[in-house]
């Protein structure tokens, strides 16, 4: 059996978008990480990388979560 590392991280976003793309719907239980942009501060943590999961934002479980409402809730994130 595989076992997940399950990490917290932490995007300053102050004046940097998170720069990412994300895979959200019928292909991932939660929203996966599909492209990190450089440039954003997504890359700059250097600690989210393509293939992983978003369990929450900001203690929002997101599992199951439709992808307008996921860039709802990370634009939300941001301000």
């Amino acid at each position: 059996m595989r076992y997940k590392t399950i990490k917290r991280i932490h995007l300053q976003k102050a004046k940097k978008a998170s720069k990412m793309k994300i895979l959200t719907g019928e292909d991932a239980s939660y929203p996966t990480v599909a492209e990190v942009i450089e440039g954003g501060a997504a890359a700059a943590t250097g600690q989210l990388h393509v293939g992983d999961e978003i369990l929450s934002v900001n203690g929002t479980n997101t599992h199951g979560i439709e992808h307008d409402s996921m860039i709802s809730l990370l634009t939300a994130s941001n301000e």
